[in-house]
């Protein structure tokens, strides 16, 4: 089973960080080497301390004392002890290194794979973020890669680890004495062989619940966090805080089972020691074995046992950890690939495109995969540069379809998106979005700076503060920011709380201006706001409108709001059902 977790680990890891387990590995079996070394060493020592004519006796022993020229027994021990001190001093300073190298080795991975897997989730089509909840991307990008790092990858290299130093002790111990040998697995296989047999079922089962509830509990908390106002008012905090706890008391009664479990093996491994050095002297006693051959061999045991015992203890507790936390592997190996180059801190640059005449929707149609039935039928239509386009139609028409078609959200399944006469192929998605700036009811706003949050994804040395500047100015923000003792540099806290409405929807249209976008989309951009400020924010729509002839695209329900519009077109059942100007609709509306 190890084994086999050892290839899926592999296959989990990038190419540069294989490289790097494996000198992982080779720096793992020289630490083994050395703790065997040192571990040897004790018993010379105990045979000179218990008997000082073993120096001469034993022609090792003797040769270094001639070899050194010692003149009496009492200097060759006290360099002895001095060379073991020494020896343990060496061996535990290049231990720490390598565990230092050995939790960086691992911690680096974990952020390769937090990278990746938020790498992934920008790679995901619109659907994909639809319809899945933020908390299982979120556990995927925070929780997995540490989970995988240090409950699988590192469980791995202990086991690795530790297995060679077990095995080399074990020939040692063999090879100098088969009795105490023979103790040690006398007493330890059954329990050891019993507890996995016991526990490897439960620790399954314990790894399959926290798969299962972490997404739920990051759920119920993030629900929590975002209905602060509803629930403070409503008075509903016991709500959320329940559903949050009752996931979350599962969710550590399950660690609670790991750990104790987890805990075992060590109180039996103890058990056996002592159990070990009770038989070694009552054999001894009933042998009529000298003091000095009972010494010795409980010496011997204790030395293997202090180094055997917590080998095997870790073995099990990684054997543990891997079963416990399997399934890591399963997710991050489904997620894709690793590569060294996929990682980008910005996307490939898009092939450039121009917007000089039209935009056409040519018989387009779409239907959501889990949705037979159309939501977009047929559509045509066509948008000359500069003008302005108004889509009204009741909930689920297909206005945002059409827009999510417009913005390369979603790939039209029937027809053509021609601009300029170009039909837009999948490699031209980028270059297409470099052109649109997109301004929805809710827009992103970042707790950060004013600047930060028209830049968007920009860092402060590489704003262009005189693009910057010229937005805030088209998008009415000049008289706000000329207010605030920092100006853009301003703070605006979590989603603008520091902000009004309007004042969020103008940095939204602002974020798009700067990126020169020569079409703009203004999905239900005012909907949510008062009719003074959405006065304010058409204002300034208007203003752009007749200054830069921009091509805009409003969905609105609101008639109000389509009142810059040239033409403005309506939507049922995802077809186009009629084209109106703007006191051409009103009058229509006004007669129903």
């Amino acid at each position: 089973m190890i084994f086999d977790n050892l290839l899926h680990v592999k296959s989990v890891l990038s190419p540069h960080h294989q490289k790097k387990a494996l000198l992982t590995i080779v720096l793992i079996i020289g630490n083994a080497a050395l703790d065997v070394l040192s571990l040897a060493s004790i018993l010379p020592f105990i045979m000179i301390i218990l008997n000082a004519s073993v120096i001469q006796a034993n022609p090792y022993l003797r040769g270094m004392y001639n070899y050194f020229g010692f003149r009496d027994e009492q200097h060759f021990l006290l360099a002895a002890i001095l060379t073991l001190t020494a020896l343990f001093v060496i061996k535990n300073a290049i231990n720490l290194f390598i565990s230092y190298y050995q939790s960086r080795f691992v911690y680096e991975v974990a952020s390769e794979l937090s990278e990746r897997e938020f790498s992934n989730f920008f790679h995901r089509d619109y659907t994909f973020f639809t319809r899945t909840n933020s908390a299982m991307p979120a556990r995927n990008i925070l929780m997995l890669p540490v989970e995988f790092s240090v409950y699988v990858l590192l469980a791995a290299l202990t086991f690795l680890s530790e297995s060679i130093v077990f095995i080399l002790i074990i020939v040692g111990i063999a090879l100098y004495n088969v009795t105490v040998l023979l103790l040690l697995v006398a007493l330890l296989g059954p329990p050891i062989l019993l507890l996995y047999s016991i526990k490897k079922d439960n620790l399954t089962r314990v790894g399959k619940e926290l798969d299962s509830l972490r997404p739920i509990s990051l759920k119920y908390l993030y629900q929590g966090i975002e209905s602060f106002p509803e629930a403070k008012l409503y008075h509903k905090e016991g709500y959320f805080i329940g559903k949050f706890m009752e996931v979350q008391k599962r969710l550590n009664r399950n660690f609670a089972r790991f750990n104790t479990l987890g805990a075992v093996p060590a109180r039996v491994i103890e058990i056996a020691t002592i159990m070990g050095i009770a038989i070694i002297v009552g054999y001894s006693v009933f042998a009529n074995k000298a003091n000095q051959d009972i010494v010795l061999l409980i010496s011997l045991f204790i030395a293997a046992a202090s180094r055997v015992m917590p080998s095997l203890n870790r073995m099990f507790l990684s054997l543990m950890n891997i079963r416990t936390f399997r399934y890591t592997i399963d997710v991050l190996k489904d997620s894709g690939p690793a590569s060294e180059n996929r990682f980008r801190r910005s996307p490939a640059p898009a092939q450039p495109l121009t917007f000089r005449d039209y935009i056409q929707f040519d018989n387009i149609s779409f239907a959501y995969p889990d949705n037979p039935s159309f939501a977009l039928q047929t559509i045509c239509f066509k948008v000359k540069k500069g003008e302005t386009v108004g889509f009204i139609g009741k909930s689920g028409s297909g206005k945002t379809t059409l827009i999510n078609i417009l913005l390369r959200f979603l790939p039209e399944h029937d027809g053509r998106l021609v601009v300029d006469g170009k039909v837009l192929q999948k490699a031209d998605t980028g270059g297409w979005q470099k052109l649109i700036g997109y301004v929805k009811q809710d827009p992103v706003i970042l707790d950060a700076s004013i600047a930060e949050n028209i830049a968007f994804g920009e860092e402060n040395e590489s704003m262009d503060f005189h693009r910057l500047r010229k937005a805030v100015e088209d998008a009415g923000l000049s008289e706000l920011v000329t207010s605030l003792p920092m100006g853009l540099e301003t703070p605006i806290g979590e989603q603008g709380a520091r902000l009004s409405g309007g004042q969020r929807q103008r940095i939204a249209i602002a974020r798009a201006l700067y990126r020169n976008a020569q079409l703009l989309v203004f999905d239900e951009a005012t909907s949510e706001l008062d009719p003074a400020t959405e006065q304010d924010v058409l204002h300034a729509i208007e203003q752009l409108s007749k200054e830069t002839h921009q091509t805009i695209f409003i969905i609105a329900h609101r008639l109000s709001t389509l009142r810059l519009c040239d033409r403005i077109l309506e939507l049922k059942n995802g077809q186009i059902i009629g084209e109106y100007s703007y006191s051409t609709l009103l009058q229509r509306m006004e007669k129903q």
